[in-house]
């Protein structure tokens, strides 16, 4: 298993168990629904789509023989860009900062998407022309 697919998969754990922690909180004291939209994300882009990311840069066909997994450097890009782009979520997110929030969720959302252009860039060599 490549590296990189063993720090996709343990930071997806980790998400889940921060998002299973923020679910139990909220369930205990409804005071902590603030945390709604973040433990979502947590949950669906931190654990879930992280998952699916390493399993699939591990699982897809190879690239050619030179690249067996293709253009690593974009599958970097993406872990690093995913995982800042949450920890920004999960700072800006679920607290009041004001005018400070907006620039960070900002960055979250490019980070996000600048992880999906990575990841798609990385893996759609592999798919190979369907013949």
């Amino acid at each position: 298993m490549p590296i990189q697919t063993r720090l996709f998969v343990r930071f997806a754990l980790g998400y889940l168990l921060l998002g299973l922690v923020a679910g139990v909180v909220m369930a205990v004291d409804p005071a902590w629904r603030f945390l709604w939209p973040t433990y979502l994300h947590v949950i669906v882009v931190g654990w879930l789509t992280q998952l699916i990311f390493g399993v699939a840069f591990w699982l897809f066909p190879r690239a050619s023989r030179d690249r067996k997994r293709g253009r690593e450097g974009f599958i970097w890009a993406t872990l690093v860009l995913l995982n800042v782009g949450l920890v920004l979520r999960i700072l800006a997110e679920p607290f009041d900062l004001g005018r400070a929030a907006g620039p960070l969720l900002m960055a979250s959302a490019l980070c996000h998407l600048g992880a999906a252009v990575g990841f798609t860039a990385n893996i759609w060599p592999r798919m190979g022309s369907g013949r």
